[in-house]
């Protein structure tokens, strides 16, 4: 996750990702059954660490806005953000998870959205049966009842032994009933190349075979440049690339804030802060 970049400092807005429903203990075990991961609260403290207004250009962006918008299957079905490290693709990540989850037209159909953050920290269940059933349980979150289909794969699990490896063919299997409760699905992982080769390889075949019978679901990826010809060979579907680096815009505002929080003012007169804003404006626009 990349999180060590230096544009993100509070946003103080709050998230508008659905929390979950009103569920039973039944329901709690299958969501942890699912996956141990909780990408909720990654996204509420990358949320919350972001600069108000940084990186707003994305949302603008034709790339971003024909991935959202046009709900064509024959538009690109993945947007992928191609960037350096300390570029800000995770706080990117966490504004797009934000701008979909605040969609409210009464002309669209029901939206869904998950998400994966890379965390180094949680490298031990960021395997693939922990990642997909991660987004998968987030999508069950936004059902107003837990599926038959889904209880039912629970029981059976409970009655059998297993190990996490085991459970991804039938989360995968779990996957198209639930895409179609929902009009349109929108699905994030952030830090895609942090993840080890094997571990892309199998979310490659795993989110091919859930979005093959699901035209109107979109997914995003963010991640190193070098990793993209792998999007081509293992995904094969219409791809949408942009890259993210800071604007001008982006560095004035960190760089404004950045000087306000100076603890020793006394040392920067204000001819060098005049100046240092002054050669910020100079940078070239995008």
């Amino acid at each position: 996750m990349d999180t060590d970049n230096q544009f993100g400092l509070n946003d103080h807005g709050s998230s508008s990702v659905p929390n979950e429903h009103t569920i039973t203990d039944e329901g709690k075990d299958i969501f942890s059954w699912l996956s141990t991961l909780e990408p909720q609260k990654q996204h509420s403290h990358v949320s919350h660490s972001r600069l108000k207004g940084v990186g707003g250009w994305f949302l603008e962006t034709a790339e971003f806005r024909s991935w959202r918008d046009d709900d064509s299957e024959f538009v690109g079905q993945i947007l992928f953000c191609q960037g350096v490290p300390g570029a800000g693709k995770t706080f990117i990540s966490s504004l797009a998870i934000d701008n979909l989850s605040e969609i409210s037209d009464p002309a669209r159909a029901k939206i869904g959205v998950s998400y994966i953050y890379n965390d180094y920290r949680n490298q031990k269940y960021q395997d693939s049966a922990g990642i997909m059933g991660g987004l998968l349980k987030q999508l069950l979150a936004g059902l107003p009842d837990m599926p038959e289909e889904v209880t039912q794969a629970f029981q059976e699990a409970k009655e059998c032994l297993g190990g996490q490896d085991s459970l991804l063919p039938t989360i995968l299997k779990l996957f198209p009933s639930v895409l179609a409760s929902f009009g349109q699905v929108f699905m994030l992982i952030d830090a895609w190349d942090e993840f080890s080769a094997d571990t892309r390889f199998m979310l490659f075949r795993s989110l091919r075979q859930v979005t093959q019978g699901s035209p109107k679901t979109r997914l995003l990826l963010t991640g190193r440049s070098h990793i993209r010809p792998e999007l081509d060979e293992y995904l094969a579907k219409p791809t949408i690339f942009v890259t993210i680096q800071p604007t001008p815009d982006d560095i004035e505002m960190f760089s404004r804030w950045k000087l306000g929080q100076d603890l020793v003012p006394d040392s920067m007169d204000g001819d060098l802060r005049s100046e240092i804003t002054a050669q910020i404006h100079k940078l070239p626009k995008m």
